[in-house]
Protein backbone atom coordinates (compact mmCIF):
# COMPACT_ATOMS: atom_id res chain seq x y z
CA UNK A 1 0.00 0.00 0.00
CA UNK A 2 1.42 3.34 -1.03
CA UNK A 3 1.67 6.33 1.54
CA UNK A 4 -1.09 7.98 0.69
CA UNK A 5 -3.21 5.08 0.42
CA UNK A 6 -2.57 4.31 3.86
CA UNK A 7 -3.06 7.90 4.99
CA UNK A 8 -6.45 7.44 3.29
CA UNK A 9 -7.17 4.05 5.34
CA UNK A 10 -6.69 5.58 8.26
CA UNK A 11 -8.45 8.64 7.96
CA UNK A 12 -11.36 6.59 6.87
CA UNK A 13 -11.66 4.08 9.25
CA UNK A 14 -10.93 6.98 12.49
CA UNK A 15 -13.71 9.02 10.71
CA UNK A 16 -11.18 12.11 9.94
CA UNK A 17 -13.26 13.62 7.18
CA UNK A 18 -11.08 16.60 7.32
CA UNK A 19 -7.65 14.42 6.56
CA UNK A 20 -9.55 12.51 3.74
CA UNK A 21 -10.47 15.87 2.26
CA UNK A 22 -7.10 17.46 2.19
CA UNK A 23 -6.07 13.69 0.75
CA UNK A 24 -8.55 14.02 -2.08
CA UNK A 25 -7.78 17.65 -2.95
CA UNK A 26 -3.80 17.23 -3.84
CA UNK A 27 -5.20 13.15 -5.11
CA UNK A 28 -8.21 13.08 -6.01
CA UNK A 29 -7.60 9.27 -7.60
CA UNK A 30 -7.56 8.08 -4.33
CA UNK A 31 -11.34 8.43 -4.32
CA UNK A 32 -11.83 5.49 -6.68
CA UNK A 33 -8.51 3.89 -5.20
CA UNK A 34 -9.71 1.78 -2.20
CA UNK A 35 -7.71 -0.57 -0.64
CA UNK A 36 -8.00 -4.35 -2.11
CA UNK A 37 -10.49 -5.55 0.28
CA UNK A 38 -13.38 -3.07 -0.27
CA UNK A 39 -14.43 0.53 -1.18
CA UNK A 40 -13.75 3.71 1.17
CA UNK A 41 -17.23 3.82 1.86
CA UNK A 42 -17.92 0.12 2.75
CA UNK A 43 -14.73 0.65 5.37
CA UNK A 44 -16.43 3.54 6.42
CA UNK A 45 -19.59 1.99 6.99
CA UNK A 46 -18.17 -0.21 8.83
CA UNK A 47 -16.53 1.88 11.26
CA UNK A 48 -19.59 3.59 12.64
CA UNK A 49 -19.15 7.11 10.98
CA UNK A 50 -22.08 8.76 9.55
CA UNK A 51 -20.22 11.52 8.74
CA UNK A 52 -17.86 10.15 6.45
CA UNK A 53 -20.29 7.96 4.97
CA UNK A 54 -22.40 11.14 4.58
CA UNK A 55 -19.02 12.79 2.84
CA UNK A 56 -17.76 9.55 0.75
CA UNK A 57 -21.58 9.50 -1.27
CA UNK A 58 -21.63 13.21 -1.68
CA UNK A 59 -17.64 12.69 -2.90
CA UNK A 60 -19.24 10.49 -5.70
CA UNK A 61 -19.38 6.75 -4.40
CA UNK A 62 -22.44 4.94 -4.96
CA UNK A 63 -24.19 4.15 -1.62
CA UNK A 64 -24.06 0.32 -3.12
CA UNK A 65 -20.67 0.01 -3.99
CA UNK A 66 -19.39 -3.09 -3.76
CA UNK A 67 -16.06 -4.39 -2.55
CA UNK A 68 -14.07 -7.39 -4.38
CA UNK A 69 -16.30 -10.16 -2.06
CA UNK A 70 -19.78 -8.63 -2.89
CA UNK A 71 -20.48 -7.06 0.30
CA UNK A 72 -22.15 -3.48 0.04
CA UNK A 73 -21.81 -0.61 2.61
CA UNK A 74 -24.92 -1.07 4.10
CA UNK A 75 -23.75 -5.32 4.91
CA UNK A 76 -20.68 -3.64 6.49
CA UNK A 77 -23.06 -1.79 8.65
CA UNK A 78 -24.91 -4.30 9.57
CA UNK A 79 -22.18 -6.95 10.12
CA UNK A 80 -21.00 -4.23 12.43
CA UNK A 81 -23.75 -3.35 14.40
CA UNK A 82 -24.02 0.02 13.11
CA UNK A 83 -27.67 1.63 13.11
CA UNK A 84 -26.62 5.67 12.96
CA UNK A 85 -24.86 4.34 9.89
CA UNK A 86 -27.38 2.03 8.33
CA UNK A 87 -30.49 4.53 8.95
CA UNK A 88 -28.63 6.89 7.17
CA UNK A 89 -28.10 4.56 4.08
CA UNK A 90 -31.26 3.38 3.98
CA UNK A 91 -32.37 6.53 3.95
CA UNK A 92 -30.16 7.31 0.79
CA UNK A 93 -31.06 4.56 -1.25
CA UNK A 94 -29.08 1.72 0.03
CA UNK A 95 -30.24 -1.99 -0.68
CA UNK A 96 -30.39 -5.11 1.13
CA UNK A 97 -29.71 -8.24 -0.21
CA UNK A 98 -31.36 -11.49 0.89
CA UNK A 99 -28.45 -13.78 0.95
CA UNK A 100 -24.60 -13.44 0.46
CA UNK A 101 -21.80 -15.56 -0.20
CA UNK A 102 -19.81 -14.96 3.31
CA UNK A 103 -21.91 -13.32 6.11
CA UNK A 104 -25.74 -14.93 4.65
CA UNK A 105 -27.27 -11.50 3.62
CA UNK A 106 -27.68 -8.26 5.29
CA UNK A 107 -30.17 -8.88 7.72
CA UNK A 108 -28.51 -12.14 9.02
CA UNK A 109 -25.18 -9.78 9.32
CA UNK A 110 -27.36 -7.49 11.37
CA UNK A 111 -28.40 -10.66 13.75
CA UNK A 112 -25.08 -11.55 14.50
CA UNK A 113 -24.14 -8.30 15.61
CA UNK A 114 -26.37 -8.48 18.28
CA UNK A 115 -27.51 -5.31 17.80
CA UNK A 116 -31.79 -5.83 18.70
CA UNK A 117 -31.88 -1.95 17.12
CA UNK A 118 -29.88 -2.42 13.83
CA UNK A 119 -32.62 -5.92 13.21
CA UNK A 120 -35.80 -3.49 14.04
CA UNK A 121 -34.58 -1.26 11.92
CA UNK A 122 -33.79 -3.54 8.58
CA UNK A 123 -37.59 -5.20 9.44
CA UNK A 124 -39.13 -2.14 9.06
CA UNK A 125 -37.42 -1.49 5.87
CA UNK A 126 -38.38 -4.96 4.48
CA UNK A 127 -35.73 -6.92 4.92
CA UNK A 128 -36.76 -10.45 3.71
CA UNK A 129 -36.76 -12.09 7.60
CA UNK A 130 -36.90 -16.03 6.46
CA UNK A 131 -34.25 -15.82 3.54
CA UNK A 132 -32.25 -18.64 3.95
CA UNK A 133 -28.26 -19.77 2.90
CA UNK A 134 -26.07 -22.24 3.39
CA UNK A 135 -26.44 -26.26 3.39
CA UNK A 136 -27.90 -27.12 5.80
CA UNK A 137 -30.37 -23.98 5.70
CA UNK A 138 -29.81 -20.90 7.95
CA UNK A 139 -31.95 -17.60 8.35
CA UNK A 140 -31.85 -15.03 10.52
CA UNK A 141 -33.83 -16.80 12.97
CA UNK A 142 -31.30 -19.53 12.98
CA UNK A 143 -28.32 -17.36 13.64
CA UNK A 144 -29.97 -15.46 16.32
CA UNK A 145 -30.64 -19.01 18.40
CA UNK A 146 -27.31 -20.29 17.37
CA UNK A 147 -25.69 -16.88 18.95
CA UNK A 148 -27.89 -16.56 21.86
CA UNK A 149 -29.39 -13.55 20.84
CA UNK A 150 -32.97 -14.13 22.48
CA UNK A 151 -34.21 -10.78 22.49
CA UNK A 152 -33.57 -10.44 18.77
CA UNK A 153 -34.98 -14.09 17.95
CA UNK A 154 -38.03 -13.17 20.09
CA UNK A 155 -38.38 -10.11 17.69
CA UNK A 156 -37.87 -12.25 14.55
CA UNK A 157 -40.78 -14.45 15.88
CA UNK A 158 -42.66 -11.77 16.28
CA UNK A 159 -42.16 -10.48 12.96
CA UNK A 160 -42.95 -14.11 11.59
CA UNK A 161 -39.97 -15.89 11.58
CA UNK A 162 -39.90 -19.30 11.03
CA UNK A 163 -36.83 -21.70 11.05
CA UNK A 164 -35.99 -23.11 7.45
CA UNK A 165 -37.27 -26.63 7.33
CA UNK A 166 -34.09 -29.22 7.21
CA UNK A 167 -33.19 -32.35 5.31
CA UNK A 168 -35.40 -35.05 6.86
CA UNK A 169 -31.64 -36.94 7.63
CA UNK A 170 -30.33 -33.61 9.19
CA UNK A 171 -33.59 -32.19 10.76
CA UNK A 172 -32.77 -33.24 14.81
CA UNK A 173 -36.24 -34.12 16.58
CA UNK A 174 -37.31 -32.73 19.41
CA UNK A 175 -36.42 -36.35 21.41
CA UNK A 176 -32.88 -35.53 19.93
CA UNK A 177 -32.75 -32.28 21.76
CA UNK A 178 -34.09 -33.24 24.51
CA UNK A 179 -31.48 -35.93 24.84
CA UNK A 180 -28.14 -33.70 24.19
CA UNK A 181 -29.67 -31.39 26.93
CA UNK A 182 -29.46 -33.85 29.24
CA UNK A 183 -26.20 -35.46 28.24
CA UNK A 184 -24.59 -32.21 28.39
CA UNK A 185 -26.38 -31.20 31.88
CA UNK A 186 -26.58 -34.72 33.88
CA UNK A 187 -24.33 -36.79 31.99
CA UNK A 188 -24.29 -39.77 29.48
CA UNK A 189 -27.74 -41.03 28.48
CA UNK A 190 -27.79 -45.13 27.82
CA UNK A 191 -28.61 -45.46 23.93
CA UNK A 192 -31.50 -47.76 25.15
CA UNK A 193 -34.93 -46.58 26.90
CA UNK A 194 -38.05 -47.78 27.22
CA UNK A 195 -41.19 -46.69 24.86
CA UNK A 196 -44.54 -47.93 25.09
CA UNK A 197 -46.21 -50.26 22.85
CA UNK A 198 -49.41 -48.27 22.58
CA UNK A 199 -48.78 -44.58 22.78
CA UNK A 200 -51.24 -42.07 23.73
CA UNK A 201 -51.98 -38.79 22.42
CA UNK A 202 -48.23 -38.39 22.77
CA UNK A 203 -45.36 -41.50 22.29
CA UNK A 204 -44.12 -41.16 25.96
CA UNK A 205 -39.86 -42.77 26.08
CA UNK A 206 -38.58 -43.10 29.13
CA UNK A 207 -34.06 -42.81 29.29
CA UNK A 208 -31.50 -43.00 32.34
CA UNK A 209 -28.29 -41.46 33.09
CA UNK A 210 -26.95 -44.46 34.84
CA UNK A 211 -24.53 -43.45 37.88
CA UNK A 212 -21.17 -43.13 37.63
CA UNK A 213 -18.13 -43.74 40.05
CA UNK A 214 -17.28 -40.64 42.32
CA UNK A 215 -19.57 -38.73 40.23
CA UNK A 216 -23.52 -39.38 41.20
CA UNK A 217 -24.37 -41.97 42.74
CA UNK A 218 -27.65 -42.56 41.59
CA UNK A 219 -29.61 -42.85 38.06
CA UNK A 220 -31.51 -40.28 36.61
CA UNK A 221 -34.92 -41.40 34.83
CA UNK A 222 -36.18 -38.32 32.68
CA UNK A 223 -38.91 -38.45 29.49
CA UNK A 224 -39.43 -37.76 26.02
CA UNK A 225 -42.43 -36.78 23.77
CA UNK A 226 -44.40 -35.57 26.78
CA UNK A 227 -43.46 -32.17 25.15
CA UNK A 228 -44.41 -32.87 21.85
CA UNK A 229 -47.64 -31.25 22.45
CA UNK A 230 -48.28 -27.71 24.83
CA UNK A 231 -50.23 -28.20 28.02
CA UNK A 232 -53.42 -26.51 28.94
CA UNK A 233 -51.62 -23.57 30.77
CA UNK A 234 -54.05 -20.13 32.21
CA UNK A 235 -53.52 -16.97 30.07
CA UNK A 236 -50.57 -15.32 30.79
CA UNK A 237 -48.61 -18.62 32.06
CA UNK A 238 -47.52 -19.79 28.30
CA UNK A 239 -44.06 -19.91 28.97
CA UNK A 240 -45.18 -22.99 30.46
CA UNK A 241 -46.56 -25.62 28.07
CA UNK A 242 -44.11 -27.61 27.47
CA UNK A 243 -42.58 -30.03 30.30
CA UNK A 244 -40.46 -33.11 30.52
CA UNK A 245 -40.22 -35.61 33.76
CA UNK A 246 -37.16 -36.59 35.98
CA UNK A 247 -36.82 -38.87 38.55
CA UNK A 248 -33.82 -40.20 40.86
CA UNK A 249 -33.67 -43.82 41.87
CA UNK A 250 -30.70 -44.96 44.16
CA UNK A 251 -27.59 -46.08 41.94
CA UNK A 252 -28.18 -49.95 43.13
CA UNK A 253 -31.73 -49.73 41.92
CA UNK A 254 -32.11 -52.41 39.31
CA UNK A 255 -33.31 -51.52 35.87
CA UNK A 256 -32.46 -54.62 34.37
CA UNK A 257 -35.13 -56.26 31.68
CA UNK A 258 -35.60 -59.46 34.40
CA UNK A 259 -35.69 -56.45 37.87
CA UNK A 260 -38.49 -54.48 35.69
CA UNK A 261 -40.67 -57.49 35.42
CA UNK A 262 -41.64 -56.74 39.23
CA UNK A 263 -43.32 -53.89 40.03
CA UNK A 264 -41.42 -53.24 43.08
CA UNK A 265 -39.20 -51.56 40.78
CA UNK A 266 -40.43 -50.93 37.56
CA UNK A 267 -42.99 -48.21 39.26
CA UNK A 268 -41.03 -45.15 38.51
CA UNK A 269 -41.14 -45.69 34.79
CA UNK A 270 -44.67 -46.80 34.80
CA UNK A 271 -45.52 -43.22 37.17
CA UNK A 272 -43.21 -41.23 34.61
CA UNK A 273 -44.91 -42.90 31.28
CA UNK A 274 -48.75 -42.01 33.26
CA UNK A 275 -47.61 -38.25 34.59
CA UNK A 276 -46.43 -37.38 31.64
CA UNK A 277 -49.87 -38.20 29.55
CA UNK A 278 -51.98 -36.76 32.36
CA UNK A 279 -51.93 -33.16 31.65
CA UNK A 280 -52.72 -33.76 27.95
CA UNK A 281 -55.56 -36.26 28.51
CA UNK A 282 -56.66 -33.95 31.51
CA UNK A 283 -56.30 -30.46 29.64
CA UNK A 284 -54.35 -29.07 32.52
CA UNK A 285 -51.12 -28.54 33.63
CA UNK A 286 -48.05 -28.48 35.79
CA UNK A 287 -46.58 -25.29 37.07
CA UNK A 288 -45.81 -22.68 37.28
CA UNK A 289 -42.49 -24.15 39.52
CA UNK A 290 -44.02 -27.10 41.19
CA UNK A 291 -46.98 -29.37 41.72
CA UNK A 292 -48.82 -32.02 43.58
CA UNK A 293 -50.25 -34.96 41.75
CA UNK A 294 -52.17 -37.56 43.35
CA UNK A 295 -52.46 -41.29 42.07
CA UNK A 296 -55.84 -40.57 41.29
CA UNK A 297 -59.32 -39.96 42.80
CA UNK A 298 -59.52 -40.84 45.90
CA UNK A 299 -55.39 -41.25 45.87
CA UNK A 300 -54.00 -44.71 45.95
CA UNK A 301 -50.72 -46.41 46.80
CA UNK A 302 -48.30 -45.92 44.16
CA UNK A 303 -47.66 -49.51 44.23
CA UNK A 304 -48.28 -52.92 46.42
CA UNK A 305 -46.43 -52.84 49.88
CA UNK A 306 -45.75 -48.82 49.62
CA UNK A 307 -47.30 -45.98 51.32
CA UNK A 308 -46.83 -43.18 48.91
CA UNK A 309 -50.01 -42.06 47.12
CA UNK A 310 -48.82 -38.94 45.41
CA UNK A 311 -46.01 -36.86 43.64
CA UNK A 312 -44.44 -33.93 44.31
CA UNK A 313 -43.46 -32.29 41.09
CA UNK A 314 -40.67 -29.33 41.50
CA UNK A 315 -38.74 -27.83 38.52
CA UNK A 316 -34.80 -27.42 39.49
CA UNK A 317 -33.71 -24.12 39.61
CA UNK A 318 -30.12 -24.86 37.91
CA UNK A 319 -29.21 -25.44 34.48
CA UNK A 320 -30.61 -28.83 34.16
CA UNK A 321 -33.90 -27.93 34.81
CA UNK A 322 -35.10 -26.26 31.61
CA UNK A 323 -33.84 -25.99 28.12
CA UNK A 324 -34.44 -23.82 24.70
CA UNK A 325 -35.08 -25.99 22.09
CA UNK A 326 -34.10 -24.67 18.37
CA UNK A 327 -38.05 -23.97 17.22
CA UNK A 328 -37.70 -21.73 20.69
CA UNK A 329 -39.89 -24.00 22.68
CA UNK A 330 -38.67 -23.58 26.65
CA UNK A 331 -39.03 -27.14 27.98
CA UNK A 332 -39.35 -27.41 32.04
CA UNK A 333 -38.00 -30.63 33.71
CA UNK A 334 -39.76 -31.60 36.86
CA UNK A 335 -38.10 -33.84 39.34
CA UNK A 336 -40.79 -36.53 40.59
CA UNK A 337 -40.75 -37.51 44.58
CA UNK A 338 -43.08 -39.30 46.42
CA UNK A 339 -45.21 -38.25 49.38
CA UNK A 340 -47.18 -39.77 51.85
CA UNK A 341 -51.04 -38.74 52.46
CA UNK A 342 -49.69 -36.70 55.38
CA UNK A 343 -47.11 -34.97 53.47
CA UNK A 344 -49.76 -34.50 50.12
CA UNK A 345 -52.62 -33.01 52.46
CA UNK A 346 -50.29 -30.65 53.91
CA UNK A 347 -49.36 -29.29 50.28
CA UNK A 348 -52.84 -28.75 49.55
CA UNK A 349 -54.06 -27.35 52.14
CA UNK A 350 -51.25 -25.29 53.49
CA UNK A 351 -49.28 -24.54 50.27
CA UNK A 352 -46.49 -26.39 48.68
CA UNK A 353 -43.35 -24.10 49.50
CA UNK A 354 -44.56 -24.93 53.28
CA UNK A 355 -44.24 -28.68 52.20
CA UNK A 356 -40.85 -28.10 50.72
CA UNK A 357 -39.69 -26.47 53.57
CA UNK A 358 -40.53 -29.46 55.90
CA UNK A 359 -38.67 -31.35 53.11
CA UNK A 360 -35.69 -29.91 53.59
CA UNK A 361 -35.60 -29.53 57.13
CA UNK A 362 -35.93 -33.23 57.56
CA UNK A 363 -32.92 -33.64 55.05
CA UNK A 364 -34.98 -35.39 52.12
CA UNK A 365 -33.14 -35.30 49.34
CA UNK A 366 -34.38 -35.79 45.58
CA UNK A 367 -33.40 -39.55 45.15
CA UNK A 368 -36.40 -42.20 46.03
CA UNK A 369 -35.74 -44.06 49.17
CA UNK A 370 -38.90 -46.65 49.78
CA UNK A 371 -38.19 -46.31 53.37
CA UNK A 372 -37.85 -42.45 54.52
CA UNK A 373 -39.31 -40.88 57.28
CA UNK A 374 -42.66 -38.76 56.78
CA UNK A 375 -42.14 -35.05 57.13
CA UNK A 376 -45.61 -34.91 58.67
CA UNK A 377 -46.90 -37.26 61.11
Amino acid sequence: MSKQLKQMYEAVVRGDVRAVKDLLRTEPELLHAGPSHGSWLYWAAGHDSVAMVEFLVEAGIDVNAEEVYGGRPLDAAAMSGCAAVASWLLDHGAKMRPTAPREGGTLIGAVNSGSLELVRLLLDHGADINSAHGSPPRNALSHALDFGHADIAELLRARGATLPVQPAALQPTTRDEIIQHVNANVGPVNPVGWTEIVPGEVAIWVHVVPPAAGIRDYSTLFTSGMSDRPMTVPPGEEEYRYAELMIYLPGHWPLTREALSDHQYSWPIEWLRRLAHRPHEERTWIGPGYGIAPTGDPPQPITAGLSFDSFLLVSEHSPRGQTRLRDGRRIWFYTMLPLYPSERVLGQTRGIPDLIERLQEHEITRVVAHERPKVVP
